[in-house]
């Protein structure tokens, strides 16, 4: 819905203004980055670039972000079309899954994503083993409790990265 993009649009442009406050100054993180990262879910191709409109340029570990969250959230397409009978073959989402490691792998090797914000694609993964081993289940159940499950699982995905991004100490109080 179009108030819902517009809310995604405006949490994407809060969370990157918040990666630029961490990236350039010793303040704690700002609200703005946590409600960014859970709000955003990577859907917005805009959000890069109002991060580099806001800022007058786009980092590596931003876009490093917002590859991760566009990988992780893209996902779910792979795990729902296992629910109809056209697309149900597993193939597609295995071979998404690998690729997507791969790419979240060379992002950490070159820098734009640390070690345990790359390590939450694993959530995905982690995902997909679940339907695969209650894939009956899966594809059986009222679509209400797959929405739950997507749900608990995006949680789980924002929840580590929001926790990866906080700063390892914090400041000294003024």
């Amino acid at each position: 819905s179009g108030k819902s993009s517009g809310m995604r649009i405006e949490l994407s442009i809060a969370c990157l203004h918040g990666m630029h406050h961490l990236n350039h100054s010793t303040s704690i993180v700002e609200p703005g980055i946590i409600l960014g990262v859970a709000l955003d879910h990577g859907n917005s191709g805009r959000a890069i670039f109002v991060y580099g409109t806001l800022t007058d340029e786009i980092t590596l570990s931003s876009v490093g972000l917002w590859l991760l969250n566009s990988l992780f959230f893209a996902s779910a397409v792979f795990t729902i079309k296992l629910r109809k009978v056209k697309t149900s073959s597993l193939t597609g989402g295995l071979v998404y899954h690998a690729v997507g490691t791969g790419l979240v792998g060379s992002l950490y090797g070159l820098g734009w994503l640390s070690g345990w914000t790359a390590l939450g694609f694993a959530i995905a993964f982690l995902k997909l083993t679940v339907i695969v081993w209650q894939r009956d289940w899966y594809c059986n159940c009222r679509f209400e409790h797959i929405a739950r499950f997507e749900t608990y699982f995006a949680l789980t995905y924002t929840a580590w990265v929001c926790l990866t991004l906080l700063p390892a100490t914090l400041p000294p109080p003024a």
